[in-house]
């Protein structure tokens, strides 16, 4: 069914018509609403009934429930620091002063809230997903959005409700039997599109934000770019260029990457960009709406699928400004569709997952009658479902211990083909497409020399994290504690561990030795093993001379001698064995181990060069400058 309503308020041209103009409450079924703003959760958040609204992210659950007296359900936010738990929700359902329960829940939580309410009780509340094209899409990486429509096929049809601006179609033969409802008004917005075709996108995007800045140093940018490394890779040469400052960029992207992201990580906690430019990935294209002007420059590189930004999706990322853009870029590439296997219809992938349900009930039925065999199925089932992945998506998933059609992957498969395969396998495919929205598009073929780094971004971005907590312990007085820096903002894990580290260290070891050293070692790499085993070193080295452990190594292991392999794997695990520690597993581990506590140097024969073991130089491989030690404890 489709309904044409006016776009402006009796005639007024200055105030938008809402849905709640022509609304009391949201209809159910498929809500498609032919603009971004038209107020679908605002009808639902005002009408006269029980309400659990579901949002993508966390941010817009958060801000719609605080503005409309809401009970907010998800991790912690600017606008709710405190998680509420279950208690606290059923509390919430049970206030008989609220007469319309009214509940905005991220997707993740949603099996919290229908806990909380009695079976019996379900009947009284309607359910509306919200963004469900970001449901769908965002499948491929969120196993609970498949819970969240096992949750919606739940409630009766007449107490369910999905809503997007944009349409995909449902494989799922259920969801697509539902009712739909198409509301646009009768006069669309008109965007006006400088597109830019560019073999060299990275270059060609950098030429766009620099010619934004050199035009118009006062506004924002929005850099839409679905690439936490991709975005880090720019966000390096406009830095490190000196075109904009370190702390006018910020990269709002998914809380699993914030350790990638870095020192640039950010969330939108109010209705404004937190800085001069923003890169924003798919978390943040929709959902939440910007009260400011600014610049959007969207960035679909196609090289990559999960980067590609279809029609459908840069219309909800334009949506995302509120009073309207400053202007818009779309940049893009082609895909190498002549490359690529796949093509596949929704038939063969529905073969290919009944082939895959059909072969795990023949595993189960061989493993379970198998006594010793039944004891690892669950195992080799999960792993064949995780690691088997035709063309990179899984097709198949568990609801409770049962596997199932994965219909959320095959919905998000098939978008990714439409895109890549008729949008971006030929130039003039997307403005064509943008055109035949109404839009107004100038589409450019851009040169660019420029060459972007492409840099490891979680080493980068780690040695950035590092560096920012190093300097702040160098600030330090003398007489600083230096767990008072616990009260920064934004702190991540990795610079709790270093503050922690230097906390107790630095009494014991000279300070601008430490730090240095734990710069630069946590700076190593991409994960902890060379900071945790410097940490380690550290404290043995610190320890007294008296200490039960420091004795017990020193009697085994003795500077100035020399040990093979399988010796030191011997002598490793009569000390540990002695202090009741885990045992040293192989030679490998006992040479580890060992350098962990000494210096040491190759052994090797002097005629055939052919290496021994191993040397123990001394037992301070760092050469660190000691204070004092610790007094005697009995253990490590």
């Amino acid at each position: 069914m489709e309904r044409i309503i006016p776009k402006y308020r009796d005639g007024n041209k200055s105030v938008l018509t809402k849905l709640s103009d022509h609304y009391d409450r949201l209809p159910s079924g498929l809500f498609y609403k032919g603009e971004t703003g038209m107020g679908a959760t605002y009808l639902e958040l005002t009408s006269k009934r029980n309400s659990i609204i579901v949002e993508p992210i966390k941010v817009t659950a958060s801000s719609k429930a605080y503005h409309h007296n809401a009970l907010y359900v998800g991790s912690e936010t600017i606008l709710h620091p405190k998680k509420n738990d279950f208690g606290e929700i059923v509390e919430y359902l049970n206030r008989p002063d609220i007469p319309f329960k009214k509940i905005v829940v991220v997707a993740d939580s949603l099996y919290k809230v229908v806990s909380a309410i009695k079976p019996e009780n379900l009947k009284d509340y309607f359910l509306l997903i919200d963004e469900i094209d970001s449901v769908q899409l965002d499948s491929s990486f969120r196993a609970r959005m498949e819970s969240v429509i096992d949750i919606y096929k739940s409630f009766p049809k007449e107490n369910r409700a999905m809503v997007s601006a944009t349409f995909i179609s449902f494989s799922d033969p259920e969801l697509a039997m539902e009712e739909q409802i198409n509301v646009r008004y009768d006069e669309p917005t008109q965007r006006k599109i400088k597109l830019y075709f560019s073999d060299n996108i990275k270059g060609a995007s950098l030429t766009v934000i620099q010619q934004i800045l050199s035009a118009f140093p006062s506004n924002k940018i929005m850099v839409a770019y679905n690439s936490v490394s991709g975005s880090l890779s720019l966000i390096n040469y406009l830095v490190t260029h000196r075109i904009v400052e370190r702390n006018a960029v910020k990269l709002l992207c998914s809380a699993n990457s914030k350790d990638e992201a870095g020192e640039y990580y950010s969330e939108i906690d109010s209705d404004k960009l937190p800085a001069t430019i923003n890169f924003v990935t798919s978390a943040y294209f929709t959902g939440f709406d910007i009260n400011e002007k600014y610049n959007l420059v969207s960035i679909s590189d196609n090289k990559s699928p999960i980067s590609s930004l279809s029609d459908n999706r840069l219309k909800q990322i334009a949506g995302r400004c509120r009073p309207g853009l400053l202007s818009e870029y779309i940049l893009y590439n082609l895909a190498q569709t002549d490359k690529e296997k796949g093509g596949f219809t929704f038939n063969q992938l529905v073969e290919v997952a009944n082939a895959e349900i059909q072969a795990l009930e023949c595993i189960r039925g061989n493993f379970m009658s198998n006594e010793i065999l039944s004891l690892s199925h669950d195992k080799i089932r999960n792993l064949i479902i995780e690691k088997a992945l035709p063309e990179e998506h899984r097709y198949i998933r568990l609801k409770g211990d049962t596997p199932v059609i994965s219909y959320l992957n095959i919905d998000a498969y098939l978008e990714g083909q439409r895109i890549r395969r008729t949008l971006f396998n030929r130039r003039g495919k997307l403005a064509a497409a943008l055109r035949s929205q109404g839009h107004i598009v100038e589409e450019v073929k851009m040169v660019s020399t420029t060459q972007v780094e492409k840099i490891d971004n979680k080493a980068a971005s780690r040695k950035s994290r590092v560096q920012r907590i190093a300097s702040e312990i160098r600030l330090l007085k003398p007489d600083d504690n230096p767990r008072q820096l616990y009260l920064l903002k934004n702190l991540d894990k990795l610079q709790k561990d270093i503050i922690e580290a230097y906390s107790m260290l630095y009494k014991n070891i000279e300070p601008t030795q430490l730090i240095d050293l734990i710069e630069s070692k946590a700076s190593a790499g991409r994960d902890n093993r060379v900071f945790k085993n410097f940490i380690s070193s550290a404290f043995y080295f610190i320890l007294n001379p008296n200490d039960r452990y420091k004795l017990e190594v020193a009697r085994e292991i003795v500077v100035g001698k020399q040990y093979s392999n399988d010796e030191l794997l011997n002598k490793w695990k009569d000390i540990l064995m002695n202090m009741n520690l885990k045992k040293a597993t192989d030679a490998t581990a006992a040479v580890k181990l060992s350098n962990i506590h000494f210096k040491l140097t190759r052994w090797e024969d002097k005629e055939t060069r052919k290496q021994l073991g191993h040397k123990i130089k001394n037992d301070n491989p760092y050469g660190l400058r000691l204070i004092e030690h610790l007094p005697v404890v009995n253990n490590l």
